[in-house]
């Protein structure tokens, strides 16, 4: 079944939004449903541009989400097998891996993201708006990568944002990379990860 939440916005509320880039997409009746499983964890989220789904998956679009405390727009990709944001909770009709990953997510201050950016040997191009890499309803913080810094002599350094589950403020900091490996490569998390290690 799926989540019977909905969020009617104000005319000005929209004019907000579509000065954050979602004029063209915005239909003007404000009114939005929870696209995920009823019971799911987290906020909800409704896909602003219906006109997406005309498109191969994945797909870069607008998602606005909400929760008691307030809503925000942002703009991400969507999962590789369902219109639904990549990391969405499970049990929404998708059986893509990716499906089972916690939805936390934070935003980096675009100071942060220069800072990460300016690094010598970075490999990534920082994104402002991350998702946490873990499992769905894992233990401890949440965290995801920011930045990788590859070095001569086969060595590394990872940046990671790291945010309590509460979502009250975050950090940026240097952790060694979980060391596990199999034939399909490293694993993809920080050392001392809680769960299981993705490969």
């Amino acid at each position: 079944m799926t989540c019977t939440a909905t969020l009617t916005l104000t005319t000005g509320e929209l004019d907000r939004l579509a000065a954050q880039g979602a004029e063209a997409i915005l239909d003007g009746e404000g009114y939005f449903s929870c696209d995920l499983a009823s019971n799911h964890p987290g906020q909800h989220v409704a896909l602003v541009d219906v006109l997406v789904l005309d498109r191969n998956l994945p797909v870069e679009t607008h998602w606005l989400w909400w929760q008691a405390a307030g809503h925000e727009l942002t703009l991400g990709p969507s999962c590789e097998c369902c219109p639904l944001p990549l990391h969405h909770p499970s049990g929404s009709g998708c059986s893509g891996t990716r499906a089972v990953l916690c939805a936390g997510k934070i935003e980096i201050t675009s100071s942060e993201a220069d800072m990460l950016d300016a690094l010598p040997e970075g490999v990534h191009q920082v994104e402002r708006a991350l998702t946490c890499q873990y499992a769905l309803g894992h233990a401890g913080q949440h965290v995801a990568l920011a930045q990788s810094q590859d070095h001569t002599f086969d060595t590394s350094t990872a940046w990671w944002v790291t945010w309590p589950r509460t979502g009250e403020g975050h950090r940026i900091e240097v952790i060694d990379e979980c060391p596990a490996a199999s034939k399909e490569g490293l694993c993809k998390h920080p050392v001392g990860h809680p769960g299981d290690h993705r490969l």
